[in-house]
């Protein structure tokens, strides 16, 4: 009888180590997904800006070329 209950809670450490692994896992890749997400909306951000800038540029030359 008492192997039997140490068979179990053997077997539930196992499973409770396996739960916590994966759950480690788990937050890992979620941080890792969100890290990449933010990445992605500074690109684009910065590409907004940028195009910005450029179309600034553009009217300026524009604007320049007329008056030459």
């Amino acid at each position: 009888m008492i192997q039997l209950i140490k068979e179990k809670i053997l077997k539930n450490k196992f499973s409770m180590v396996t739960i916590v692994l994966l759950t480690i896992i788990i937050v890992f890749m979620q941080t890792k997904l969100s890290f990449k997400g933010s990445k992605i909306e500074n690109l684009n951000m910065e590409i907004k800006n940028l195009n910005k800038d450029l179309l600034k540029l553009e009217k300026h030359q524009i604007k320049y070329m007329i008056k030459i």
